[in-house]
């Protein structure tokens, strides 16, 4: 048994082989270090080997699987410290990390985790292209407060002024420095009060009406429209294959309930 006073060296680990150590003639399982009042498993070294070096203890080289045991007895001891020192809002923070565990493991035994099949896999494709939006606005606004200060904006267009000067001059956000253009969005990017202003508009228009959102009011110029499609399949694969997983585990934890 190593101590944290002990030096570990590979002869005292390889004295007491891991893979002949999970289980004692008791039938408890073996101690392979403490660290102050807390004894380390064989299978709780196990499983820190495993999470650290993808293997099994015994599989290693004995001068880095002491050096393994040894930094496990240190964040051992660490953690014994401050679990005597601990505030309740670490107490929560360490239930909610044991609960979340074991909700993960609970799902990956349930196969929630399983990679979905193709056919799946092309289906929600299939819904993702069909909800992609089918054209691209590319915009500039005059952002402002008030609605009085976004009808001034527009009877100074009406009179000639420039769009990117009053911009500059006038509006609230960062967009100013460019002349009021905020690049190319599409339905859902922005309010909808805004997305659907905007779509409304030919190519060098601007809204002949205040527009409102929760930033405030906006005057829109539409500066060009294109189309826009789905990205191919290969590209979004993996945010599929993520957003169905997720979906399984919220239905997972919503039987569990």
């Amino acid at each position: 048994m190593v101590r944290t006073t002990t030096t570990l060296t590979g002869a005292l680990l390889l004295a007491c082989s891991l893979a002949a150590c999970r289980s004692s003639s008791s039938g408890t399982e073996a101690v392979v270090a403490t660290a102050g009042s807390h004894n380390i498993t064989a299978g709780l070294f196990a499983a820190y080997v495993q999470q650290v070096a993808h293997g099994p203890p015994e599989k290693l080289d004995p001068t880095y699987r002491a050096r393994l045991l040894q930094e496990l007895v240190q964040i051992t001891s660490a953690a014994e410290a401050e679990a005597q020192l601990a505030d309740r809002e670490t107490g929560y923070a360490v239930e909610l990390q044991r609960l979340n565990l074991l909700a993960n493991a609970g799902a990956k035994r349930a196969g929630v985790f399983a990679e979905p099949s193709e056919a799946t896999i092309q289906q929600a494709y299939a819904a993702f292209v069909n909800s992609h939006p089918a054209s691209e606005y590319r915009v500039a606004h005059v952002l402002v407060p008030t609605e009085a200060a976004a009808l001034g904006v527009i009877r100074k267009l009406t009179n000639g002024a420039d769009f990117a000067t009053l911009a500059k001059t006038e509006s609230a956000d960062e967009s100013r420095t460019r002349g009021g253009e905020i690049g190319w969005l599409h339905p859902g990017a922005l309010p909808k009060t805004f997305t659907e202003a905007a779509a409304a508009l030919a190519p060098g228009q601007y809204t002949t009406q205040p527009v409102k959102s929760p930033y405030g009011w906006h005057v829109i110029r539409l500066l060009e429209r294109r189309t826009s499609s789905a990205p191919p399949l290969a590209e979004v694969r993996a945010q599929l294959v993520a957003n169905l997983q997720h979906e399984k585990y919220e239905a997972f934890l919503a039987k569990a309930k």
